[in-house]
């Protein structure tokens, strides 16, 4: 049967007309009463198990549909939550819901932190003069900036004193706390997933058909809040380092920050993103790019200075290292 004529079926069909034997009735929550071939039909059960003879033998591997509805009683749309014979079709109603609930909250958290990101640039380049006002009346400052982006921000704000950086190291630790919130360990379906795990642990016993990886995690959040917060990063340490005169002595290594972009390429990639996946290859080159521009004022510095040879050796191969790495990834 199809689901309208299962609809004419319902309506026009009285239950002293219907063979029990032949075809048993289901019983809502709600008090009414219909068959359980009309409600097969309805719930489109064919779509979820293999059936014989009426019968669940097996279920079907099926990816999570966004647009799929908690089915409910088609005389009033009660609650079929009772009906044990639904409840794969009820719970990934329930699920499709919570996660298109999740698609929306964290779009919404998303869009005023990148309209943030985007203003506190532009106020960037166009605050260039004052700031190098400034750097250029200080001393070489000996700086790390190596492990963590957050902890390599902090430096540099401690270090600089200046204000021109805090509403962007500021954003910079709301758009850490998104990204958390938005992991893949945060979804509706891993947390489901995690509690049905926790109780097969529990009983001591294992099955198929609820596994993560189904065409049911939403990666789309996580790439762009990745995105963003290596795009704010790249703003405020580009903007430094450019500003900036730094010792020799310091260490700039953007190791940590590159192999983010390299996660978030993969992730594009297995994920149908071609723009983020763009992105993440042209940050990886400005990682690179920025780590040159601190190796060649250094090697300036030593040759004037009568510094290390194998030390300037040492940085000049860092550089073409560098440029070679740059190169390839925008290519």
């Amino acid at each position: 049967m199809t689901k309208e004529q299962c609809a004419d079926f319902l309506e026009f069909t009285s239950y002293g007309e219907i063979d029990l034997n032949e075809n048993p009735c289901i019983f809502p929550q709600c008090g009414h009463i219909a068959t359980v071939g009309t409600m097969d039909g309805m719930m489109s059960m064919a779509d979820f198990y293999e059936l014989a003879d009426n019968k669940a033998i097996r279920l079907k591997d099926i990816d999570l549909e966004l647009t799929q509805k908690v089915p409910a009683c088609p005389t009033c749309r009660g609650s079929l939550r009772n009906i044990n014979r639904y409840g794969r079709m009820v719970r990934q109603g329930l699920l499709a819901e919570a996660t298109k609930k999740f698609i929306i909250w964290s779009n919404e958290r998303y869009v005023p932190l990148a309209k943030e990101v985007q203003d506190l640039q532009e106020r960037l380049s166009n605050s260039t003069a004052e700031a190098g006002k400034y750097f250029t009346g200080l001393k070489p400052l000996v700086l790390d900036l190596s492990g963590t982006s957050d902890k390599q921000i902090k430096h540099v704000q401690k270090s600089s004193q200046l204000p021109r950086y805090q509403q962007l190291v500021s954003v910079h630790g709301s758009i850490m706390k998104y990204m958390h919130s938005v992991a893949i360990e945060e979804q509706p379906f891993t947390r489901v997933w995690e509690l049905v795990q926790h109780k097969r642990r529990l009983h001591g016993t294992s099955g198929n058909g609820f596994e993560l990886g189904n065409g049911v995690m939403q990666t789309g959040q996580y790439m762009k809040a990745l995105s963003l917060l290596l795009r704010c990063h790249l703003a405020i340490i580009c903007d430094f380092l450019s500003q900036a005169k730094l010792s020799p002595q310091s260490k700039i290594d953007f190791a940590v920050n590159k192999a983010g972009a390299e996660d978030l390429s993969r992730l594009a990639q297995q994920g149908f993103q071609p723009a983020i996946e763009v992105e993440a290859y042209l940050y990886y080159g400005r990682y690179c790019a920025a780590e040159q521009v601190f190796l060649k004022r250094a090697v300036e510095t030593l040759s004037v200075a009568g510094g290390s040879t194998v030390t300037i050796e040492a940085f000049r191969k860092r550089i073409d290292e560098l440029r070679s790495k740059g190169l390839a990834s925008i290519e």
